[in-house]
């Protein structure tokens, strides 16, 4: 995704990578039929779809401004965020050892960070100054409530039916924009169409997985399993991108895994 949008439009790069997953939710669906709907389904999928036509894009233009080691790792807030999230929405806490956790993944941010600057807030300010990555961190807000939206919907009808009306109503939402800012759709589609079609297979495998396993346990223990991938964003940053100081940053993703297995084992 790093790739086609440093070459592509933002937005129309996003609503394909989102849409090209439309006809396979749509396929489960129908092979798994439409679910019971209990109250409060349509309420929490507006508020989500809502939500993420500003987050997903967000996220990309996160990845297009920043290297891809200071920007996915800033993803692996979103389970400290839903100590908050997750306790008033869903009212699930998480044990000492998740606490433990949170504490890591603070610490391995500043990990990533030393050298940037000078004295114990040098870190702090270097954050600051890479736009990716405070962009990134507002995503993960905003993301913990998405991810706890996920598990009221699933929960309230089921994962395939909502993975195909989640993908639905945000293909929806987000065609208008296209149209408004005259965003190039189909010149996108057919340059980019074999990496785009790997995202939106991976976005398809992605959310079908989460929103199974949401249903089984606590989301932040989900959530952090899928932040667990942060270690091999900063391989790919260095391997593929050209980006340096690989050492420092993978000392601090290595220290954000370990907090998010502890979150997971709370």
């Amino acid at each position: 995704m790093k790739r086609v949008v440093e070459r592509s439009p933002l937005l129309a790069s996003t609503f394909l990578s989102v849409a090209l997953g439309l006809p396979v939710y749509i396929l489960l669906l129908v092979l798994t039929g439409v679910p019971q709907l209990r109250p409060g389904f349509f309420p929490a999928l507006l508020a989500g779809v809502a939500l993420n036509i500003i987050t997903i894009p967000l996220r990309n233009l996160a990845l297009r401004l920043s290297p891809l080691s200071l920007t996915i790792p800033f993803l692996a807030f979103t389970p400290l965020f839903m100590l908050a999230t997750e306790a008033l929405l869903l009212g699930d806490r998480p044990g000492w050892r998740g606490m433990s956790g949170v504490i890591l993944i603070v610490v391995g941010v500043y990990a990533m960070q030393l050298g940037e600057g000078v004295g114990p807030l040098g870190p702090l300010r270097a954050i600051a100054r890479e736009r990716g990555s405070l962009i990134s961190l507002g995503v993960a807000a905003i993301w913990s409530v998405t991810s706890a939206i996920d598990k009221i919907c699933v929960t309230r009808s089921s994962p395939f039916f909502y993975a195909a009306t989640f993908t639905l109503m945000y293909v929806a939402g987000s065609l208008p924009i296209l149209l408004l800012t005259h965003r190039p759709i189909l010149p996108t589609a057919r340059r980019e169409w074999r990496l785009l079609g790997l995202v939106a297979a991976a976005n398809v495998g992605t959310l079908l997985t989460q929103l199974l396993a949401i249903q089984l346990t606590l989301v932040s223990y989900v959530i952090a399993i899928k932040r667990s991938g942060m270690l091999l964003s900063v391989i790919i940053g260095a391997v593929f991108f050209g980006e340096r100081q690989l050492e420092r940053r993978l000392l601090g993703a290595a220290l954000m895994s370990v907090g998010v297995a502890l979150i997971l084992t709370g």
